[in-house]
């Protein structure tokens, strides 16, 4: 068993209000980790049309707004089964 392991973390953008934002990163454990995104501590859901979850762990906004600067982050969940 190995702990998760950023590989690639998020990095800060500027982003104009109502346009893209993609957040990437890479994180590596065994088993493998859960990720989750979140702004402002409330998970995001692929339900909303504005989040996109993209493969290799991408993470894309579109009409971005000023009240989401600087809340996103990504949480990694490690399961000790």
């Amino acid at each position: 068993m190995a702990l998760p392991k950023f590989h690639t973390h998020p990095e800060s953008m500027s982003v104009d209000e109502g346009g893209v934002a993609r957040f990437q990163c890479q994180v590596n454990g065994i088993p493998e980790a859960n990720i989750t995104w979140e702004n402002d501590s409330v998970v995001l859901r692929a339900s909303d049309d504005r989040y996109t979850l993209l493969p290799m762990l991408i993470l894309q906004i579109t009409g971005a707004k000023k009240s989401e600067s600087e809340q996103n982050c990504l949480r990694i969940y490690h399961s000790m089964d």
